[in-house]
């Protein structure tokens, strides 16, 4: 399988993470909502820091996108930030597999809150 990445790479040279903030693998419902605070499309995550999430979905959005999203942290915590698109990646599949290709996207949160940054450091540490 063929993967396509529209970002720059997230390791160095030497096979090295390149990100500041460790991540922590969570899979959690993620709500893209309207300037309202509406509901418009649930995905799952994959991965979250403090700087970011990562989310599986078929659904393509540009570099560069902002959407406002929000998400409860297994504590309870909820988040309800603007995030934007810095990566987007899609597996390409092979003409034998049927299954869809897998898609995703990373999200950097914008405008966490104090609080909403400690919640998400202490569930990233935890």
């Amino acid at each position: 399988m063929n993967e396509v990445v529209v970002e720059p790479s997230t390791t160095g040279k030497n096979g090295s993470e390149k990100r500041l903030n460790p991540r922590k693998d969570w899979v959690g419902k993620v709500v893209f909502e309207d300037e309202r605070g509406e509901p418009l499309i649930y995905v799952y995550s994959e991965n979250i820091s403090i700087s970011g999430i990562y989310l599986a979905s078929d659904i393509p959005m540009q570099l560069g996108s902002r959407a406002f999203l929000s998400f409860t942290l297994p504590s309870g915590a909820e988040i309800r930030t603007i995030g934007e698109v810095v990566r987007v990646k899609r597996e390409e599949r092979s003409s034998s597999r049927q299954d869809p290709p897998r898609m995703g996207m990373g999200i950097r949160f914008l405008d966490l809150t104090l609080d909403q940054r400690q919640r998400v450091t202490s569930f990233c540490e935890s």
